[in-house]
């Protein structure tokens, strides 16, 4: 989110699905966004302040970000999302359902989230 509280997913995004990471990320491994492929780099620009960088992780398998995270930011690359608070409360919603395995057992979907804050001054 930036100083103003906009949500925006920029991870995975089109760039990304184009070079075929379709989102899937490495345990232990470094990710740079944007990669050199991506044709463009992040530029800090106004509104300065605060903000902050949030990374969610769900597991992979059974399509958990296709079923449970897309739905609420799809389209959403770099684009601000209306209603950010809406937008995480159904995230969290989401990802508190159970799934159901191939034994028959319902468990949570495995998933974390960090976050590091920012600032853009002038």
């Amino acid at each position: 989110r930036n100083s103003q509280g906009r949500l925006a997913r920029i991870f995975p995004n089109k760039y990304s699905q184009q070079s075929g990471k379709k989102g899937l990320l490495k345990s232990q491994k470094n990710v740079l966004i944007p990669t050199p492929a991506y044709g463009f780099d992040f530029i800090a620009q106004e509104p300065t302040g605060q903000g902050a960088l949030i990374a969610l992780l769900v597991e992979e398998g059974k399509g958990f970000v296709n079923d449970y995270v897309s739905p609420v930011l799809s389209g959403r690359d770099f684009t601000p999302v209306p209603r950010p608070q809406m937008a995480l409360q159904q995230l969290r919603e989401q990802l508190d359902k159970m799934v159901v395995q191939n034994t028959g057992v319902s468990r949570p979907i495995n998933w974390s989230v960090v976050g590091v804050e920012y600032e853009i001054t002038r």
